[in-house]
């Protein structure tokens, strides 16, 4: 196993209890993606769980890298919370599976030991991706290449004149792109569109490095 997370405390309480399995090993851990792949990256692992909010990527860029390097390897992001966006951006990056740090060890244990032999997405997590997709997904899909640039600026918290500024357009510019985005998505308010922003946790994905990116390969 290969474990990369921010926190050392975690790190050190997992390896302690995955020691005490007997079809697990570690092989190797890093703290961010910096020093994982500083250190070779894809070290000898059949499975790695990988910190879905590392300090310097994403652990869904993280899993593109090692995938890229190891496609054998069987990775599982883990985060804080299993959201709709984030299951369906593990998929997209072909991990495994999500867990969730609320976890029991033990629970945490068995899925990795799962994970060895492939996705440990559970039925329902599956049916929350295709839902996602048909219905949210389906309606970003709408929105073109600037508006989706506004849509991002505004999940960082931005103005319009922020926006404007950003861009370097002006805000009548910017104001018609958010009205170009309220009629595609079937909205009717700007706080509708923040209400809409936020309830589909766009903005938490946005605010990752290099977030944008993937939500667009979301949609597309």
């Amino acid at each position: 196993m290969l474990l990369v997370d921010a926190s050392p405390t975690f790190l050190d309480g997992l390896e302690t209890a995955i020691s005490k399995t007997k079809t697990l090993v570690v092989v190797g851990q890093a703290g961010c993606a910096e020093d994982l792949f500083n250190d070779g990256g894809s070290v000898a692992a059949d499975v790695a769980l990988v910190d879905i909010d590392l300090p310097d990527q994403s652990g869904f860029e993280v899993c593109q890298r090692l995938m890229h390097a190891n496609p054998e390897l069987n990775v599982v992001l883990l985060g804080y919370s299993d959201w709709d966006i984030y299951l369906l951006a593990a998929k997209t990056v072909h991990a495994c599976g999500l867990l969730l740090r609320k976890q029991a060890t033990r629970a945490l244990l068995t899925a990795l030991e799962q994970t060895a032999a492939g996705s440990v997405f559970s039925t329902e997590q599956l049916q929350r991706i295709q839902t996602w997709k048909d219905t949210t997904g389906a309606r970003l899909k709408s929105l073109g290449k600037r508006e989706w640039q506004v849509l991002q600026l505004m999940g960082l918290g931005q103005s319009n004149r922020e926006i404007a500024k950003s861009l370097s357009v002006s805000e009548d510019t910017v104001e018609k792109h958010v009205s170009n985005i309220l009629q595609k998505l079937e909205l009717t308010s700007r706080a509708m569109l923040i209400t809409f922003i936020h309830s589909n946790h766009l903005n938490a994905l946005i605010r990752m490095p290099h977030g944008e990116r993937f939500l667009l390969m979301l949609v597309n």
